[in-house]
């Protein structure tokens, strides 16, 4: 491969996938094919900080980190089972084209501060759109805001609150709802 091809592949991080998508009756099913690109690392060179580069200080000596994250979406696939759902009889097969944008943040306290504590405490907030250029099926709108808190400091066991409106992928289903959990991870 020459450099030049290369070069334009390693400046993407790109994500192919197969989903099946149900309910747990098995009464609605979507099989679709996705990619997702992230098209750029940086952005705003000059502000100091960039899209898709990780955690990063949000300016200069402040106590904020954040993370922006640009992400191209194409999903396509077909319907094999609606249960009577109207979207989805709208789209027995369906392209949607779109993207996602996400910013996460959080405190950057010193460490050995005796506020260290927050630096456990994360803040995440998600834009997806996605349009149908196939058939008259609704477009994917969905906006996702999360607080995350570490409660040990391994990040063993996290409190989650989650708020979700809009309309999700693949099985068109409109959400409006607050979830609060509890996770662990070992």
């Amino acid at each position: 491969i020459s450099p030049a091809v290369r070069g334009l592949f390693g400046a993407y991080n790109m994500d192919v996938g197969i989903t099946f998508a149900t309910d747990t009756g098995l009464h609605r099913k979507v099989l679709a094919g996705e990619l997702n690109i992230q098209p750029l690392k940086t952005l705003w060179p000059g502000l100091g900080f960039g899209v898709n580069a990780g955690k990063q200080q949000a300016f200069h000596h402040s106590l904020l980190w954040i993370s922006p994250e640009l992400l191209f979406h194409v999903e396509g696939g077909s319907v094999l089972a609606d249960a009577g759902v109207a979207a989805l009889k709208k789209q027995t097969d369906f392209i949607r084209v779109g993207g996602t944008f996400g910013l996460s943040f959080g405190p950057a306290v010193p460490a050995g501060s005796p506020l260290d504590f927050v630096n456990r405490l994360i803040f995440h907030t998600t834009l997806q759109y996605g349009a149908n250029v196939l058939n008259d099926a609704p477009d994917v709108d969905l906006f996702i805001a999360s607080a995350d808190w570490k409660i040990d400091s391994d990040g063993h066991y996290t409190a989650t609150v989650e708020y979700r409106n809009g309309r999700s992928a693949l099985v068109l289903q409109r959400d409006n709802r607050i979830t609060v959990g509890l996770g662990v991870k070992y």
